[in-house]
């Protein structure tokens, strides 16, 4: 069954005049920065836990596409982009099927909540600090029960509806329509 609808997730920097997070108070450029910021979370995720190469990559796309649909509806004041980024990231990895509940040595939330710590943790920057979370601690029950409580938050904002049309083969079909499909660094 395909479902259609209106998608009404787009942003402009018009739009970020008149988005939810500039309702609350938050400027263009800090929202700019945040998005950019959770969309950077997310590639170091997808980068450091090492999922093939074309997952890895569809993983990262439908994220960061459902990172801006998210904070067009809600407020960075009010969802914290580190808690998003993790939860995002996860449904991603369940839309793109990169788990498997009956095979144990693929990817577990825990790894996922892990790997966000140490990449919250080191910043922008080029720390080689690896920052390890206790899976034992009460920072890692409250920060695992943040992130399902945000994927729920997630899905009610959505509505339960979780499609995202990424633009690759769109891309690489126009490509071989103009000629190019022998040239590698159409994508």
């Amino acid at each position: 069954m395909t479902f259609h609808t209106i998608d009404d997730f787009y942003v402009s920097d018009g739009d970020l005049a008149q988005s939810p997070s500039a309702k609350d108070g938050v400027s263009g450029d800090v929202e700019r920065r945040l998005r950019r910021y959770g969309c950077s979370l997310i590639w170091q995720a997808c980068h450091r836990l090492d999922l093939p190469s074309p997952l890895s990559m569809g993983v990262y796309a439908t994220a960061s596409s459902l990172l801006q649909r998210f904070y067009c509806k809600s407020s960075f004041a009010e969802y914290d982009v580190r808690i998003m980024a993790p939860a995002l990231f996860w449904m991603s990895c369940k839309l793109e099927e990169a788990i498997d509940c009956d095979d144990s040595s693929k990817l577990r939330l825990r790894d996922v909540l892990v790997m966000f710590y140490d990449c919250i943790c080191r910043g922008p920057g080029t720390d080689r600090k690896v920052y390890l979370l206790n899976v034992y601690s009460p920072f890692y029950a409250s920060f695992k029960d943040a992130v399902i409580k945000a994927e729920r938050d997630m899905l009610r904002c959505f509505g339960f509806v979780m499609h995202v049309e990424h633009a690759a083969p769109f891309v690489l079909t126009l490509g071989a329509r103009l000629g190019m499909a022998s040239q590698k660094h159409v994508l």
